[in-house]
C-alpha cells in the first residue's frame, strides 16, 4: 500500500518568541528602554496581580 512520506509526527519542537527574534531587531532596544522606565515616577499605577492555586481555594 502506497502513502505519503513527511515529517515524523513523533518530533517535537519547542520555540519561544525570544528565539524567532534576532540579535539585532529594533524590538530587543525598545524592550530593553521600556523596562529602564520608571514607570511610577510617570505617573503609572504599578500593581501585582496575585494568582490563586486550586489548592488554595
Amino acid at each position: 500500500m502506497q502513502h505519503i512520506q513527511g515529517i515524523s509526527r513523533q518530533q517535537m519542537r519547542f520555540s519561544s518568541l525570544e528565539d524567532a527574534i534576532s540579535a539585532d531587531n529594533q524590538v530587543r532596544f525598545i524592550d530593553a528602554f521600556v523596562t529602564f522606565l520608571d514607570l511610577e515616577k510617570l505617573g503609572f499605577a504599578v500593581t501585582s496581580i496575585k494568582i490563586r492555586r486550586s489548592t488554595e481555594l
